[in-house]
């Protein structure tokens, strides 16, 4: 049987963080909802209907042709990463890093 008493002013505090967590948990869930309810099922339909700053709605098409340009972008970069990958190189060690010695494999 455990006699151990629990100190009073620990329970307190232990409850008192319980109950804060449930109630910013309580917070995340209803702002999720709320937004939701605002947005719609996806990102994709607050990201279509949110204005630039010159006050113009985005187009889908334009978008999509952002993304496709940008993706260009980073296929040239790197196309331009493996060439440089596929030619050899010089690589001089200025300073070793300190290694573990390695307990030598103990045969039968």
């Amino acid at each position: 049987m455990n006699t151990k008493r629990v100190n009073p002013a620990q329970t307190i505090r232990s409850n008192a963080l319980v109950l804060l967590v449930a109630a910013m948990l309580g917070v995340m869930i209803l702002d999720r909802m709320e937004d939701r309810g605002v947005r719609g099922v996806g990102s994709v339909a607050h990201a279509a209907s949110q204005p630039e700053s010159t006050g113009s709605l985005i187009s889908a098409a334009d978008q999509r042709k952002q993304i496709i340009a940008e993706l260009r972008t980073i296929s040239q970069r790197l196309a331009s990463v493996e060439q440089r990958l596929a030619k050899p190189m010089q690589v001089r060690v200025i300073e070793m890093p300190v290694q573990k010695d390695k307990p030598a494999p103990s045969g039968n």
